[in-house]
């Protein structure tokens, strides 16, 4: 058993992949179970966070010689989701060009204006086109870079990522970021607040979706 201390841009997922495992078997493991309470999604965590990672286990199976045998890794790749909208409507069928990593997908937003991309669990790089009749729009992706719905700085980047703030993700309870915050909780029909309740939290989880 060794401890991993998270860095910025790392999620379960991205570790376990790193370390030869499973997400699930790190995530669901005795030893991460405070991790787990804390952070509630596996994909979402904070630097300075601990993660628990097991010794690899070795695995024997009897094989025919002479035949060729494949094996699949589980739990790889993972699925990068996104939506996009305009004025509350869906922007179905626009084309897109998505790179990770330097590799290429093309593809088109389906009726929902959402795109399901397969990408690795460790991927570090990404960039989107969506090409509108207007010319194209580009968007930098920063991969598992959002961190715990518990932190301002997390509140700020789902904020932002609806469409709500347009400030920078620093950490900092701004009168920009309040605005944003209020302009939310009424769209929400919640009460504002001049904190992020736990109610403002599970709004912004369910409409950000993580």
């Amino acid at each position: 058993m060794k401890e991993h201390t998270v860095q910025k841009n790392e999620c379960v997922s991205s570790i376990a992949f790193d370390n030869g495992f499973f997400w699930e078997t790190i995530w669901n493991h005795a030893n991460n179970a405070s991790l787990k309470e804390l952070r509630k999604s596996p994909f979402i965590l904070e630097a300075g966070d601990v993660v628990h990672i097991p010794d690899l286990r070795v695995k024997e199976i009897s094989i025919e010689p002479g035949q060729r045998h494949v094996f699949q890794r589980k739990g790889v790749p993972e699925t990068l989701n996104l939506q996009f909208r305009i004025d509350g409507e869906p922007r179905a069928g626009v084309p897109f060009r998505l790179l990770i990593d330097g590799r290429l997908n093309l593809g088109t937003l389906d009726d929902e204006g959402k795109l399901s991309e397969f990408l690795p669990p460790n991927a570090q790089t990404g960039s989107l086109v969506i090409e509108t009749p207007e010319g194209e729009e580009k968007y930098e992706l920063q991969l598992r870079q959002i961190d715990p719905i518990e932190t301002i700085s997390g509140v700020q980047a789902r904020l932002k990522n609806l469409g709500f703030y347009t400030g920078e993700v620093d950490g900092a309870l701004s009168e920009t970021t309040l605005e944003a915050l209020h302009t939310f909780q009424r769209s929400a029909d919640l009460p504002e607040t001049d904190q992020p309740d736990a109610a403002t939290h599970d709004a912004l989880v369910a409409a950000h979706k993580s």
